[in-house]
């Protein structure tokens, strides 16, 4: 495994975004994760929806694809540390993200996202923008 997908690269795909598709089409399943805040993301922006039912069956579809990676106590270290570090240098960052962050970290899996400038406080986590 080899890539931590952000939440916003996997609404990018599941909207059927022409890049994003391509890329991830040819990069190996096996080399691909999810954190499993961002499925909680993707299935609040399903239930938030008009399309309920649709948008639940991709995001089904998507998380049988790839292997999603749950919280763990080296995880949760990773995010507290994070936190109080940014917390200290008046640098704020979402919980879910520092959690995605902290994933990507513990795992040493590149985060693919979108949003590298927010991601980018925390300095050990490796970044890449597939929309670029």
């Amino acid at each position: 495994m080899k890539y931590l997908l952000d939440t916003n690269i996997c609404i990018y795909f599941l909207n059927q975004n022409e890049k994003i598709v391509n890329k991830i089409n040819k990069t190996s399943a096996a080399d691909l994760a999810v954190s499993i805040i961002s499925l909680a993301e993707l299935q609040f922006g399903a239930f938030n929806s008009q399309k309920i039912k649709n948008n639940s069956k991709k995001i089904t579809a998507f998380q049988e694809a790839l292997e999603i990676i749950t919280l763990t106590p080296a995880i949760t270290e990773k995010y507290a540390s994070i936190k109080a570090e940014l917390h200290k240098t008046g640098q704020p960052v979402d919980d879910f993200d520092l959690l995605i962050g902290a994933t990507a970290i513990v795992y040493d899996l590149i985060l693919v996202t979108n949003n590298q400038q927010h991601f980018a406080r925390m300095k050990e986590v490796q970044l890449e923008n597939w929309l670029e």
